[in-house]
């Protein structure tokens, strides 16, 4: 199991429902949502079983496969790391917009949409369930944790700005004053995706360093690497 991925979870939501940050001409982020799911079903299908295969084939072929993960786990954060862009960017050309319309007593967008919140409520569910799962490997007991912190603080932010666009309904003081709070709030997603892009890189060397790791077992040999690849195996995911 990898990483999480949580913006994959809210790309995939925004696109299967019609639901997009900014106009589509606009925008590629159904682009990069479909080549982020290239590039995880490649990494998924060069890592199947290769912890199991290290010492029952031949070497050469072994190592061609860590190779091959390798590279797929690096092409897939590359990836990972042009989606939270283009999410990112569609975020500023949206909030710049707004500030730039700021004498309408109206948001110039469309209200947010419940499903939306929906979607991060069931992943919450999703997670937490699997969090409490017997014998959870360390790296991603470490993962999720971080993705559902990440998750909790989106679903908050979506919700208060579902009221804060309701607020626009009443009269102009407090229309004023949902405005700012609607920037702030706009700022705060911002933030969480910006650091979403600094764990991708993170994320990205934990496991460029494991399939070094793996190579290295292996050139070992297994008189040599039983009791380092148990131990890497729990570090594992």
């Amino acid at each position: 199991m990898k990483p999480a991925i949580l913006l994959l979870i809210l790309g995939s939501s925004l696109i299967a429902q019609q639901i997009t940050l900014v106009s589509p001409s606009e925008t590629d982020i159904a682009k990069q949502h479909k080549l982020l799911e290239q590039a995880w079903q490649q990494w998924e299908a060069s890592d199947a079983g290769l912890e199991r295969s290290l010492f029952t084939a031949p070497a050469e072929r072994v190592l061609a496969r860590i190779e091959r993960g390798r590279q797929h786990a690096l092409a897939y954060h590359q990836q990972r790391a042009r989606f939270l862009e283009t999410v990112l960017n569609a975020l500023q050309r949206e909030l710049a917009r707004f500030q730039e319309d700021e004498p309408q007593m109206t948001p110039p967008l469309p209200a947010p949409d419940p499903r939306k919140l929906d979607v991060l409520l069931e992943e919450q569910k999703r997670l937490a369930k699997k969090l409490s799962a017997a014998g959870l490997p360390k790296h991603e007991q470490r993962s999720l944790t971080e993705a559902n912190s990440l998750l909790a603080q989106l679903a908050e932010n979506i919700a208060a700005q579902q009221k804060l666009y309701d607020a626009f309904q009443h009269n102009e003081a407090q229309a004023q004053k949902a405005r700012r709070a609607l920037v702030d709030s706009y700022g705060t997603l911002i933030e969480l995706l910006e650091e979403q892009l600094r764990l991708n890189d993170e994320k990205r060397q934990l496991w460029l360093d494991y399939y070094d790791s793996l190579h290295q077992l292996v050139e070992a040999g297994p008189s040599q690497a039983g009791p380092a690849k148990a131990s890497q195996a729990k570090e594992r995911k």
